[in-house]
């Protein structure tokens, strides 16, 4: 399981846009992202840079990160 946080998620609407993002980088399964924690988990079929993940975000306002908001505990 890899997990990382993603920054700037404000909604459901905004989890479900990454989400989608990242669904499309091949060898990515049983993902999910919480909008209230900006937490990311997910299982890999193969090893998943962590620069390949940001880059699926790269055109939108959400940044991923290795540590957790400050909010969350």
């Amino acid at each position: 399981m890899n997990v990382y946080y993603i920054n700037g998620l404000h909604c459901d609407g905004c989890a479900r846009k990454s989400t989608s993002l990242i669904a499309s980088i091949p060898g990515i399964r049983n993902l999910s992202v919480n909008f209230i924690t900006s937490k990311l988990v997910f299982d890999a079929d193969r090893e998943i840079a962590f620069a390949e993940i940001a880059q699926s975000l790269q055109n939108t306002n959400f940044k991923l990160t290795h540590d957790a908001p400050s909010f969350v505990s």
